[in-house]
């Protein structure tokens, strides 16, 4: 699982392993892979 925070601070996004985000806070939501089939596990997430 990964996390990066918005640029004010006051949200952040969650990746997990089988692609799936989830947002918090002010973080817009742009869409997930959750469900989809990924070639690899995600491991990290950047803004």
């Amino acid at each position: 699982m990964g996390i990066a925070s918005t640029p004010d601070g006051k949200g952040y996004w969650l990746v997990a392993s089988d692609g799936g985000v989830f947002a918090y806070g002010d973080a817009a939501f742009y869409g997930s892979l959750g469900g989809s089939i990924i070639n690899k596990p995600v491991v990290e997430i950047s803004r």
